[in-house]
């Protein structure tokens, strides 16, 4: 417990004068991570099962896996504030690439979800998964406790908006999931 609680210099604590371990410096949560590894294995295992043992299947999903780690270590080297700095701004990408959804789209089984950038496609709605209560911890973290009436009303525009355009592509599962994520 003690790598959780911070300790004030002059508190003469023995911890202290040990060097930060480099997981620490790394801003790496170690048991996360093992459970993260422990799942990507499980997956693979599972796939190679699951596909007849197509071992192409399985060396490409870990390509995917080992750039998803990737990711994961470098966005954990960024500050917070510098984060927190860009939410409003990733939320109007995150809505702008909705509405081009609407006019660009590629359809699939009747729905029109995906953007396609130089032979790769993605969901908009996956992106505001995470930004949105980004954007909603950014608007509220210099607002008063509690949040009057008007904060929360801004907080439920701020959420309406995505929400609303990912029921016309029409994806309701994910559109209520969006909803959700600011309650």
């Amino acid at each position: 417990m003690g790598d959780y609680v911070r300790q004030m210099p002059d508190q003469g604590s023995a911890d202290l004068a040990r060097r930060p371990s480099l997981a620490s410096r790394l801003h790496i949560d170690v048991p996360l991570l093992l459970l993260l590894m422990v799942l990507t294995v499980y997956g693979l295992i599972v796939l190679y099962s699951g596909s007849d043992s197509d071992m192409g299947a399985v060396i490409r999903q870990a390509r995917f896996f080992a750039l998803a780690y990737v990711g994961m270590f470098l966005i954990a080297q960024v500050s917070l504030q510098r984060i927190m700095r860009w939410a409003p701004w990733l939320y109007l990408v995150g809505v702008i690439l909705l509405v081009a959804v609407m006019f660009a789209g590629v359809g699939a089984k009747g729905a029109q979800r995906w953007l396609e950038v130089g032979g790769f496609r993605f969901q908009p709605s996956e992106i505001l998964k995470l930004v949105l209560p980004l954007t909603l911890a950014w608007y509220l973290a210099d607002r008063t406790l509690p949040p009057r009436l008007f904060h929360i009303l801004v907080c439920l525009v701020i959420l309406g908006i995505p929400a609303v355009l990912i029921l016309k592509q029409p994806d309701l599962g994910t559109a209520l999931l969006i909803a959700a994520s600011g309650l």
